[in-house]
């Protein structure tokens, strides 16, 4: 009898600690990292950046925004990660942009207009910075 209790508490014990393991810690909304870069200037003109990623099973899925607000009508502006140019973004007539690339998956809404991210983004982490244009910034976790 105790044998049989020591077998069954034993599979308890691994069967808990595998579903501990199957499922890493999530951020808010399923992101296991969430980073966030506020780029202000004590003027109308500032920017955010914000990178997540999550695994979804052995895929790595990587989402990165970038908004603009307050600049000039129809400026374009670099947009820099670690010092390295990662694109140009134009604003519209009222100095606002948006930047929106997600890792090519299935896509659950066609109609949130993001482009897929380049296969060579690279993982960011917390103290990474960003540019655009004149301002800058630094990531840091959410």
């Amino acid at each position: 009898m105790f044998r049989k209790f020591l077998s069954l508490f034993s599979l308890a014990i691994v069967v808990a600690a595998m579903s501990l393991i199957a499922q890493p810690a999530q951020a808010a909304g399923g992101w296991n990292l969430r980073l966030l870069a506020r780029m202000r200037t004590g003027t109308a003109l500032e920017a955010k950046g914000d990178y997540r990623e999550r695994l979804s099973g052995a895929v790595l899925i990587q989402k990165f925004n970038v908004e603009i607000n307050g600049a000039a009508p129809n400026e374009t502006l670099e947009v820099r990660v670690n010092g390295n140019l990662f694109g140009t973004v134009t604003t519209n007539a009222l100095g606002a942009a948006k930047i929106e690339l997600v890792t090519q998956t299935v896509d659950d809404n066609p109609n949130d207009e993001e482009a897929p991210i380049p296969q060579d983004f690279p993982r960011l982490n917390a103290g990474d910075t960003i540019s655009v244009g004149s301002l800058s910034g630094t990531f840091a976790a959410r």
